[in-house]
């Protein structure tokens, strides 16, 4: 059993996450808005909410999952209309996660401001929606993850530099049907399958069932 000062840290790391993924996810994240590379809280520039779905995915996945873990829409819209930067920093030097207190630490100058991340993650909308519309996020993101047309593989099986090729005058049974996962027509990538049932196991363990049920019957549709 955790003892209280476990289970504070564990809600800053949950708090941690859910700020990073509302951020990168966010209608409101300024680079979106202004049309740029987005960046994440360090600076990075390998992430874009409109790339193949386990990045989009695992973006407001995690952040459905952190909206799970405190409560529902209303406590995670919450700590999102709350944030504060600053008091969040000296929560996690104070609790010794170093690697949480760096990464918020405005010291990266390709980084996000500390206004930029409260005015992306207040009023969080994800293309439109709001945490309180989790099952049309959900159903958003497993339309775009299985909205493919069933074919032979990359380049109709070619692939690119021998990734992503098929077996020579090989043709699946349901050529031209709908419902191939979008991973499976890019080259370097993995079928996200697995990680969308982890995230429905967390739901699950997080107390919002009835969400896990919701989303294992959209999957099944």
């Amino acid at each position: 059993e955790l003892t209280s000062a476990e289970q504070a840290k564990g809600d800053t790391v949950m708090l941690a996450g859910l700020i990073a993924n509302a951020f990168v996810s966010s209608d409101n994240n300024p680079y979106i808005v202004a049309g740029a590379q987005q960046r994440d809280l360090k600076g990075g520039t390998n992430l874009s909410r409109t790339w193949n779905p386990n990045f989009r995915a695992s973006f407001v996945g995690n952040v459905l999952i952190a909206m799970a873990y405190f409560g529902g829409p209303s406590e995670g819209e919450e700590l999102l209309n709350s944030f504060n930067l600053d008091d969040f920093v000296a929560r996690a030097d104070s609790q010794g996660l170093n690697f949480i207190r760096n990464t918020y630490t405005r010291q990266w100058p390709d980084g996000p401001t500390a206004s930029q991340i409260r005015g992306a993650v207040s009023g969080y909308e994800y293309w439109g929606r709001r945490l309180s519309q989790y099952r049309d996020i959900v159903k958003l993101e497993v339309e775009d993850t299985f909205s493919r047309t069933v074919a032979r593989g990359l380049n109709d099986g070619a692939g690119i530099d021998g990734c992503g090729t098929t077996i020579v005058n090989a043709t699946p049974p349901n050529d031209g049907a709908a419902g191939a996962p979008a991973l499976l027509q890019q080259a370097h990538e993995v079928f996200p399958v697995a990680g969308l049932a982890q995230r429905l196991g967390r739901l699950a363990q997080a107390g919002l069932v009835d969400v896990a049920h919701e989303v294992g019957d959209l999957l099944r549709a």
